[in-house]
């Protein structure tokens, strides 16, 4: 589950949309447990609240293209385990 804010910033130049977006994340807590024959069971725990921060940048090359990159880092709050994300997206987009 996550709540997104993105913001757009005023374009410095004609073309370029600059954004950002800085989104929370929350798992439900629980676990899981398999066991494989008569072996010992295997167990795994999951759940966290974490914060994500990203920022990227569009820019218009004509009227049906256009080029994109977007860089996100993700960090978690809390939950069993501590952990750390980083993303990034670069693309081309046509319109017609």
């Amino acid at each position: 589950m996550s709540s997104a804010s993105w913001v757009r910033t005023p374009a410095l130049l004609s073309g370029v949309d600059p954004r950002g977006q800085f989104p929370d994340w929350h798992a439900f807590s629980g676990s899981d447990r398999i066991r494989f024959g008569s072996s010992a069971p295997i167990e795994s725990s999951f759940g966290e609240t974490a914060l994500e921060v990203g920022a990227g940048i569009a820019a218009r090359v004509n009227q049906t293209t256009s080029v994109y990159a977007h860089a996100d880092y993700r960090w978690s709050l809390g939950g069993d385990s501590r952990q750390t994300a980083t993303q990034g997206t670069i693309g081309i987009r046509f319109n017609w």
